[in-house]
């Protein structure tokens, strides 16, 4: 095998396709069917074919030893504000990703913590400059089932229109597109062709404000 190819790549679930690019534009080849969302080392064996070993093996530690480690580059560009991301390596601690663009740097805004030792939530005020130095993806629909019921079971609510951490249950899920929405109020509305006045609820996600007739509302979503 040639000299460059003697590189490897940790595993990331959520980037399988930038690991495979990575290593076929170093001349690896992809042999049958390969996994490319395992946590582990994926290497370019001496066949020049695309490996992979977990992490903790005999061999997985001499590749590493002998191997050059390439780099995953930044995925920073593909969060948006609001984005809800997890730690690679600790699926318990969640971040909300906010880009602050005039200055040019990216922050999180909260940052939640599920740890028997440490429970702990670090609110809005708390500003953390960790994205760069902490391996994160973004938060699967399982992944934000728990991101938001550790929030419920403190009574607190993340208003993400908002970019605030309320205290109060006020979070709710619609299962007909998987989004998570946060109750702001029940007003009252007038329909314009009766010119009938009618209870109604506002509510909120990172996209914008909307409202919705309270007994539909009721019945169509379901409290976290």
């Amino acid at each position: 095998m040639k000299e460059e190819q003697k590189i490897y790549i940790r595993g990331s679930k959520d980037r399988p396709n930038d690991i495979r690019k990575i290593l076929e534009q170093h001349g690896g080849k992809v042999s049958g069917l390969m996994n490319f969302t395992l946590n582990g080392i994926y290497f370019i064996n001496h066949n020049g074919i695309i490996d992979y070993t977990p992490e903790g093996l005999e061999l997985s530690q001499m590749i590493t030893e002998y191997y050059q480690e390439i780099k995953l580059p930044s995925n920073l560009g593909c969060w948006k504000t609001g984005d809800i991301l997890v730690n690679d390596k600790n699926p318990n601690e969640f971040y909300v990703f906010d880009k602050i663009s005039e200055r040019e740097k990216i922050f999180v805004n909260l940052k939640v913590i599920k740890n028997p030792i440490k429970n702990r939530i670090l609110g809005v005020t708390d500003i953390y400059n960790v994205i760069s130095y902490t391996p994160c993806h973004k938060a699967n629909d399982k992944e934000l089932k728990t991101f938001y019921s550790l929030l419920a079971a403190r009574d607190l609510t993340w208003d993400a229109y908002n970019k605030e951490l309320l205290h109060g249950d006020y979070t709710y899920f619609y299962p007909k597109n998987g989004h998570y929405y946060f109750r702001r109020n029940t007003i009252r509305c007038k329909d314009r062709s009766t010119g009938e006045w009618y209870d109604a609820v506002l509510y909120s996600d990172v996209n914008g404000q909307y409202v919705r007739e309270l007994n539909d509302f009721n019945t169509k979503f379901k409290k976290v």
